[in-house]
């Protein structure tokens, strides 16, 4: 008999309150389950299923609803800028060490754009020019100004 079975056989009321006193159906209840495999261990998996189901239930009402949002966002998306690099600025900290740095920054016409701009700042000590790039890149065409840095004491940063 499977564990689902069992516990439908040994409601105690209407509610659906079981009648757990019974050490008969701890022990068919054991025997049920997977061998080696405890009632609280079967309780989780049972617990698990269910909210894994909630969720795949949850998933494509939630797809409706991101799409719906976005539809506006296709139709209005920001304009790209051109990117101008300056690239192994050397950047002074408190303790006189210089730190390497490229800074992306949006144009217009062949020209910086003027006025305050937000700013993305990435620091690695995976060698700026390898991976930095393709990030803050992105960020630049968006009109924010961008700068990667090595760490102090990694590739051209002392």
């Amino acid at each position: 008999m499977r564990l689902k079975e069992l516990l439908k056989l040994n409601r105690s009321d209407e509610k659906g309150i079981l009648n757990l006193g019974d050490r008969g159906l701890m022990r068919q209840v054991a025997a049920a389950t997977s061998p080696g495999v405890t009632i609280e261990q079967e309780s989780r998996r049972a617990e698990m299923k269910l909210r894994r189901r909630g969720v795949l239930l949850l998933l494509p009402i939630l797809g409706v609803l991101a799409g719906v949002g976005n539809a506006g966002v296709a139709a209005a998306a920001p304009r790209r800028y051109k990117v101008g690099i300056k690239r192994d600025v050397r950047v002074p900290m408190r303790d006189g060490v210089n730190l390497a740095t490229d800074i992306y920054y949006p144009m217009e016409n062949g020209r910086r754009l003027k006025g305050k701009l937000p700013a993305v700042l990435l620091r690695t000590p995976y060698n700026k020019s390898k991976w930095g790039p393709r990030f803050v890149r992105f960020f630049a065409e968006h009109g924010y100004l961008s700068v990667t840095q090595d760490c102090r004491g990694r590739y051209k940063s002392e």
